[in-house]
């Protein structure tokens, strides 16, 4: 890539980006003063990256008179990876790699001005940009790595067979002449369902509320009560059948 601009912009034009550009840099840097981020943590990776590793900071210094503009660059991306860590897993070199290229994406403008307006060589941008990312990854000690998401379906398998074994609701569903597969399919629907609309960390704190709720919404966005009814049963045997399933759900994920 040409990096040599001179062709196109003036000394004092370009000299006039450089003054917006860091203007811009460093109004958005105080602006992260009053974000939610943990600027306290923020700050402290900054000044363990002056202190240890000046080498990261001075590739870029050469092309950017202004240390503060450098650092406020470096603050961004230090702030990046505490947002984004914790929903970055895996081995280092592929958490650096996706949150290298999620910082590229989100500021382009910035990249652009690096390579624009201060000059700096693509690849030197690149590499102070992973470098810092590397740097703050390694010491973060308070965001841990992010625990994998549920298996809802391995959840539903294992409360489905709980149900099977510990309860009469298959029974029951044989009784009012619903063959075995259908009767599967429908107690799938209704834990699945039920797992996928409740929040698996935080239990109701009004539980025979929370299964009213569940099962009003079940019987208007499913066809599973309209499914059992066309084995003439009733709809209050329907429902309660549907409200037993919703409630073992319940109880087996929250411990009650």
């Amino acid at each position: 890539m040409n990096h040599d601009f001179n062709l196109m912009v003036s000394p004092q034009d370009l000299k006039a980006l450089n003054d917006i550009a860091a203007d811009n840099l460093l109004s958005e840097d105080m602006d992260s003063l009053y974000s939610r981020q943990p600027q306290g943590q923020v700050d402290e990776i900054l000044a363990l990256l002056i202190r240890q590793r000046p080498d990261i900071l001075s590739p870029v210094e050469r092309y950017v008179a202004n240390r503060n503009i450098v650092r406020a660059f470096a603050r961004r991306i230090i702030r990046y990876v505490f947002e984004n860590a914790p929903t970055t897993p895996g081995p280092e070199p592929q958490r650096i790699r996706s949150l290298l290229r999620g910082f590229i994406n989100q500021n382009i403008p910035l990249i652009l001005q690096g390579i624009f307006v201060y000059r700096i060589p693509y690849n030197v941008l690149l590499n102070f940009i992973r470098e810092v990312i590397r740097f703050t990854l390694r010491n973060i000690v308070t965001i841990p790595p992010s625990p994998p998401p549920p298996d809802i379906n391995e959840i539903a398998r294992e409360i489905i067979g709980a149900l099977r074994r510990d309860t009469e609701v298959f029974i029951r569903l044989r009784e009012f002449g619903i063959p075995q597969d259908q009767a599967n399919s429908i107690v799938r629907t209704i834990v699945l369902f039920t797992l996928r609309n409740i929040d698996l960390g935080s239990p109701p704190t009004n539980l025979p509320a929370r299964i009213s709720e569940l099962l009003n919404q079940i019987e208007r966005q499913t066809d599973v009560i309209t499914d059992i009814l066309a084995y003439n049963v009733s709809r209050q045997d329907a429902r309660e059948i549907v409200r037993e399933i919703i409630r073992f759900t319940l109880r087996n994920v929250y411990q009650q």
